[in-house]
């Protein structure tokens, strides 16, 4: 038994998927069950309890600490050879990595990227500052970038300044160089063009031909490709910034396939090889093509031909994971309130990283 929660489009690629998976092994049987996404995590600990989880889970990879603390998933350390490591992607790998094991297989990849509007710019911008150069040289009415600075969406960029939220232990920190570099960074990048605090105005403005470049995630491909055609969407590699010589970033994230440890043996195995075939790279193709349902792959090696597809691989090679200690939520609540007031200068850089590091020690202090 197979649970997942995925929308119509992308079962029906999962449907062809089981279809040729069927021909070549007819013996494993494979029933898949659809939770809606804010029920399938409950439904599976419900599961759990009753002694009756499935076979197998598709779900976050970020999960799998709060399912391995419950014990409910079989390590796949065993399973994972030099040859499919090597061939996953670093960040798809580390996803699912838990100290020394894997408690799951990376299946696909998501994140936020650059987009382009190619009739617009017609070539990346190698660094923030040619982002900021091109909008200081078009006239006030001409479209410009607009960039979401919500820290979902523009967290990642910390790398650029090699600013980490955990110390050398671990431990949640507010690093006072490390954060001015980054502030200051996103004070410079604002020059570029607009810029929102979450909501869906920037994302409008692109699709209607009225912004340059946007920060999006890759599950609104298929909403741009339709707006602007395969023509004129690009999806930039991360620009350089120039202060410290290193790409700005977003952040991704893995989905992944769980195997409940209380699956009898011969039932994982058929569930292994099922994994696996899901990871093939005409299955990982299949599932970057299919239209409205498209998954990035979790595997290095899968042939794509040119256009945007070789360019959001090529961004996602350049992502970085989200803090999870103490959890994602925690960082978006720390520096969401903090990043507008900073940009648009109403408090100095200086005052932002105080107010920082005591809203850190407090929100430390609380129980969660």
């Amino acid at each position: 038994t197979l649970w997942l929660s995925w929308d119509p489009a992308q079962l029906a690629v999962l449907e062809d998927l089981l279809e040729g998976f069927q021909q070549q092994f007819p013996a494993v049987q494979v029933a898949v069950v659809f939770w809606p996404p804010e029920e399938l995590l409950g439904r599976y600990l419900a599961a759990l309890e009753g002694d009756q989880p499935p076979t197998m889970l598709i779900g976050p990879a970020g999960w799998g600490g709060a399912l391995n603390e419950s014990q409910a998933l079989r390590p796949l350390g065993e399973r994972m050879d030099p040859e499919l490591i090597d061939a996953l992607r670093p960040l798809a790998l580390e996803e699912v990595r838990y100290g020394t094991d894997f408690l799951a297989l990376p299946l696909s990849v998501e994140g936020v990227v650059l987009y382009r509007n190619a009739a617009l710019a017609q070539s990346p911008a190698q660094s923030l500052e040619a982002m900021v150069e091109r909008a200081a040289g078009v006239q006030s009415d001409a479209p410009r970038a607009w960039l979401d600075f919500s820290f979902a969406a523009v967290g990642g960029s910390m790398g650029a300044c090699d600013l980490s939220l955990l110390d050398d232990q671990g431990e949640p920190q507010i690093p006072p160089a490390e954060t001015a570099c980054w502030l200051e960074m996103l004070k410079r990048w604002s020059q570029a063009g607009e810029v929102t605090y979450g909501g869906e105005e920037d994302e409008a403005a692109f699709m209607d031909g009225q912004a340059t470049w946007v920060l999006a995630d890759t599950g609104r491909l298929d909403a741009f490709l339709g707006a602007l055609g395969e023509e004129n969407l690009a999806i930039d590699p991360w620009p350089l910034y120039q202060e410290t010589g290193r790409p700005i970033a977003g952040f991704a994230r893995a989905e992944a396939i769980f195997f409940s440890r209380a699956a009898p043996q011969a039932d994982f195995e058929a569930a292994w090889v099922l994994g696996r075939y899901l990871l093939e790279p005409e299955s990982q193709a299949a599932l970057l093509k299919a239209p409205a349902g498209r998954k990035v792959p979790a595997l290095q090696r899968v042939q794509v031909q040119g256009g945007w597809a070789e360019q959001l691989l090529l961004a996602l090679d350049g992502a970085v994971r989200p803090p999870r200690t103490p959890d994602f939520a925690f960082w978006v609540e720390l520096f969401d309130p903090e990043i507008r007031p900073v940009v648009s200068g109403r408090v100095t850089v200086s005052f932002s990283i105080r107010r920082l590091q005591a809203r850190l020690e407090q929100a430390l202090r609380l129980p969660r």
